[in-house]
């Protein structure tokens, strides 16, 4: 524990020296002599900061050790908050002369009048009595770090097939033939054992796999996998279920617990169901979930995964066959798990190893999370070969005790990679802590806030410090500290969640350390109410509880709430960085006591979506907010900004929801990097060329509906996209509301005429009508996401311009008119290959006649299709040479329906016919829906007579 928190203190210290050093450099008054005093208290800290890094891998502290890191530790925190808030107040006033003289408070009861000279005198002998005791420590040498990291590929094999990897296919079909046995009653299987098992994984697996637990003529009618956790919100828990169901209902509609049950035992009554809850705690919260599960002798299947023993009975009503207990993993697959994941496969590992992994696989146990964490620590290594490091890890393990307190000796093997974690990643660890359970963390959020919160210091190589936080991110990643989500077609990781022992783990390093506060419903939850410094509050929609009036905030540098009551929050803070307010209404009077929070960096205001009585309004005073970096209010559902937005000089990222008015001098905002949902038909023909102003943006998203018919909009922004062409531009997406409007994207007429985006552009979204292909897309060398929804016609020279980008990955296309010619993707070799790289292609068109020629997309994996299944028999043809994409690995469809049944199954058993006997045997999905879907397709009667 020691040895993370004397980090966290260095990581203060690094902070606080980039503050000192623009002091000493800046244009304040003082005296030479006093300027050196200032450069020597620079020195000094700096080599505090060296003596913690070191300390931070020394396993045990004694406590007078412990005691110095926390005096460091507090000294550092609010100094840096003295220093910038003076920087900021002297900003406002112009009081220069006196800024040194509020820079450290906790002197405040010197005399007025004492010479400056004095004050940093007395304030450089503070820091020497601190410094004069870290003489008597012995330290370790420190840990060096790598400039730049990527996503381990070897993770992405991990986690894409876990089923093979993890060993748990035994399981899977045991657990698969629990399910089948013919009982059309309601039947719940629970899945038992304590954290770590692998329980959610292999109830994903089966919930993947439930397609093949049914015929087409007992189908699933619909399918959902829930997390509940520990203190669930079963109003919550009950909204989302109906919203995966199709509802439109969300927990700020404050409908009480026994009408939504009624709600979804109406929807369910007749339909055969298949859920997964994942994570239940106790017995009384199953007793309600239990009521919304109608039992409708329709062979419907509930599976409950839980630690506890008492209820996983419960669920089954005391039945203890339908019990599965999950077991630790068998020798053979803990092996392939850990050698895989360090060295890419089983057979790689050195001869001279073999001994140690079996020693260090007989104390993880068999624990899939154990064996993951400490398998990631050493793939984290440059070199996982080397023989001090499997040394190292074998000394640090106890041995696991399957009988005997197997949280604690989880505990211990979750320590070894979090002790060795390098000094710049703890903060960032510890952070993740401010989340709820069960949260999806989108890495783009993690990633500004760590920025905001000063954890990436100035890279001396001038690196961008989002880009360092990326790498920072990744290496977490890569140690299995966090799980990933959503990934990319570039395997970049979008979105990730904690295990829940994890988190447990996190919140008890945070409060030895002081480092997060988490307060719910039921009171504070983890870690001091004293001197808080970063602050979670988490509720739901019936039980927001306030901030006790005791508890002081001014020096929380974060605060995040979840569905919390926020009355009177805001003029209590002070020093605040980042601000996360999700799922609580923001009153105008709120809003400018956000304004007020001068050190403000990051802001980021969430509602549900579906709230429509309410309008976010952004008032003049966020002028105040200087050093603001982001504002994210893409998630409300209204928003009105200050004309005098472009203010914000520091504003880097900037995320809004539609029907925004931005100002016409938009170009001044210099430093954005990102805008989303800019909305063409809100703002002027003034707004829209200055956005060709504004050279550093890298992300750009603009929206229209069907509203605005502007030639002159048009041709600014294609003025400004011509401009942005040559420097930082590389996501674009140009979205239409309504691809089936009627009115057409300027690409259409100004757009086929761009000449030079070819640029760094990596990703390129078009939705809107347009007659076929732009011939500038081929220019785009760098492209490897390609999203074109509302192609009217689709040709073979279309498709050429397509098939020779070398680095496209993902391919959607959505064609509006009913095709009457097969498209056909033709092969080849070498550089003549069509799609080299291709991975995902992703086709929505009616019918589905395409060919793939022998050669062709060399490296896709997955084919999604959608079209329309009626009239099948009159003019059905299935996609023909399946059997051609040698990798292939999913084949997904989706049938758009609404005629005869005997349409639909035809379609099905073509598909089937074509894929059968396919070498690599990809896996099949088959789905439907009504034509109330996002996309329709039109024969070319009906697209004439509508929309030319």
């Amino acid at each position: 524990m020691a040895e993370l928190a004397t980090s966290v203190a260095a990581g203060v210290i690094c902070s606080l020296l980039e503050k000192l050093g623009s002091l000493a450099a800046a244009e304040y008054a003082m005296f030479s002599s006093d300027r050196r005093q200032v450069e020597l208290l620079v020195d000094e800290l700096s080599s505090m900061k060296a003596v913690l890094e070191k300390l931070a891998y020394m396993e045990n502290l004694d406590p007078l050790t412990r005691q110095w890191r926390d005096q460091v530790r507090e000294l550092t925190y609010d100094t840096e908050d003295s220093i910038v808030s003076s920087m900021l107040q002297d900003r406002q006033d112009g009081a220069k002369d006196w800024f040194i003289w509020k820079i450290f408070p906790f002197f405040k009861d010197l005399r007025e009048g004492y010479s400056l000279s004095k004050q940093i005198n007395q304030i450089k002998a503070a820091v020497i009595e601190l410094s004069a005791r870290r003489e008597r420590l012995r330290v370790d040498e420190v840990i060096s770090t790598s400039s730049h990291v990527s996503i381990d590929p070897r993770l992405h094999v991990l986690y894409k097939d876990a089923a093979g990897l993890v060993g748990i296919d035994g399981q899977k079909d045991k657990l698969i033939g629990m399910l089948k046995d013919g009982d059309q009653h309601l039947k719940v299987v629970s899945v038992v054992g304590f954290g770590g098992l692998g329980k959610t994984t292999l109830a994903n697996l089966v919930y993947d796999a439930s397609p093949t637990l049914q015929h087409h003529e007992h189908r699933f009618d619909c399918r959902a996998f829930l997390s509940v956790s520990q203190r669930p919100d079963i109003n919550g828990v009950f909204c989302i279920l109906l919203r995966m169901f199709g509802g439109s209902i969300t927990p700020s509609d404050n409908i009480n617990v026994q009408l939504l049950v009624s709600m979804l035992n109406k929807h369910l009554q007749h339909k055969r169901y298949f859920i997964v809850i994942d994570d239940l705690w106790n017995e009384s919260d199953w007793h309600t979930i239990r009521c919304a599960f109608p039992d409708n002798n329709s062979g419907s299947r509930l599976i409950v995964t839980t630690r506890i023993d008492s209820v996983a009975l419960d669920c089954c009503s005391n039945r203890r066959e339908y019990v599965y207990p999950m077991k630790p993993l068998e020798e053979e697959y803990s092996r392939r798990l850990f050698l895989t994941r360090i060295f890419g496969s089983e057979d790689a590992c050195p001869e001279y190893l073999k001994e140690a992994s079996a020693e260090i696989l007989r104390k993880c146990g068999g624990l899939p999370l154990a064996i993951n964490v400490v398998s990631g620590f050493l793939a984290s290594k440059k070199t996982p070969e080397r023989k001090e490091h499997w040394d190292r890890v074998q000394s640090s393990l106890g041995t696991i005790d399957r009988e005997f307190e197997p949280m604690k000796q989880m505990s211990q093997i979750l320590n070894l990679s979090y002790m060795h974690l390098p000094h710049h990643l703890r903060a960032c660890f510890l952070h993740l802590g401010i989340y709820p359970e069960d949260r999806e963390i989108m890495t783009d959020d993690l990633v500004k806030q760590w920025v905001a919160e000063d954890f990436v210091p100035c890279s001396p190589h001038r690196r961008d410090r989002e880009d360092v936080a990326k790498d920072y991110f990744n290496e977490l990643v890569n140690r299995s500290i966090l799980q990933p989500v959503d990934i990319d077609y570039k395997d970049e990781v979008l979105s990730c969640r904690l295990h829940d022992m994890m988190l447990e783990f996190i919140l008890n390093k945070s409060a030895d350390e002081n480092f997060i506060t988490v307060m719910d419903r039921f009171g504070v939850r983890s870690g001091g109410t004293s001197k808080i410094r970063r602050l979670s509050l988490q509720s739901d929609q019936e039980n927001r509880v306030p901030v006790p009036e005791a508890i002081i905030l001014t020096q929380v540098r974060s605060l995040a709430t979840f569905g919390a009551c926020i009355d009177g929050v805001f003029s209590r803070l002070k020093f605040i960085r980042v601000l996360v307010v999700d799922r609580c209404r923001m009153t105008l009077d709120d809003m400018v006591g956000v304004c007020l929070l001068l050190q403000l960096r990051y802001l980021k205001i969430a509602f549900d979506m579906l709230d429509d009585e309410f309008d976010l309004v952004v008032p003049p005073e966020i002028l105040n907010l200087r050093s603001l970096e982001t504002l994210d209010i893409t998630d409300v559902q209204d928003a009105t900004l200050t004309e005098r937005i472009a203010d914000l000089s520091s504003l880097r990222h900037l995320l809004l929801p539609l029907e925004v008015v931005l100002p016409d001098d938009i170009g001044r905002m210099k430093s954005l990097r990102t805008i989303r949902k800019f909305d063409m038909s809100k703002n002027s023909v003034a707004c829209i060329n200055g956005l060709g102003e504004l050279t550093n943006l890298r992300d750009l998203q603009v929206r229209f509906d069907d509203t605005w018919n502007s030639d002159q909009k048009k041709v600014a922004l294609c003025s400004a996209l011509q401009k942005l062409a040559g420097e930082n531009l590389k996501h674009l997406a140009i979205i239409s509301e309504d691809v089936c409007g009627d009115q057409c994207l300027p690409m259409c007429h100004q757009l086929n005429y761009l000449h030079s985006l070819t640029g760094n552009l990596e990703t390129l979204r078009l939705e809107d009508r347009m007659p076929t292909i732009p011939n500038w897309i081929g220019q785009l060398g760098n492209l490897y996401d390609i999203n074109l929804a509302g192609i009217e016609r689709l040709n073979p020279q279309a498709i050429d311009i397509l098939a020779k980008l070398p680095a496209l990955l993902y391919l959607k296309m959505y064609i509006l008119i009913f095709i009457a010619e097969t498209i056909v993707i033709r092969g080849g070799s070498g550089s003549g290959t069509a799609f080299p790289a291709l991975k995902y292609f992703d086709l929505i068109c009616s019918p589905p006649w395409v060919s793939f020629e022998q050669g062709a997309m060399p490296k896709l994996q997955r084919l999604e299709i959608e079209f329309d299944a009626d009239r099948w028999e009159e003019h059905g043809r299935a996609p023909a040479g399946i059997h051609n994409l040698g990798v292939l690995q999913v084949l997904s469809v989706q049938l758009m329906f609404s005629g005869a049944e005997s349409d639909k199954e035809a379609a099905k058993s073509a598909l089937r016919a074509a894929i059968h006997g396919h070498p690599r045997d990809p896996r099949v999905d088959i789905s439907q829906r009504n034509f109330s879907g996002p996309f329709s397709i039109h024969t070319e009667e009906q697209y004439n007579m509508e929309f030319i």
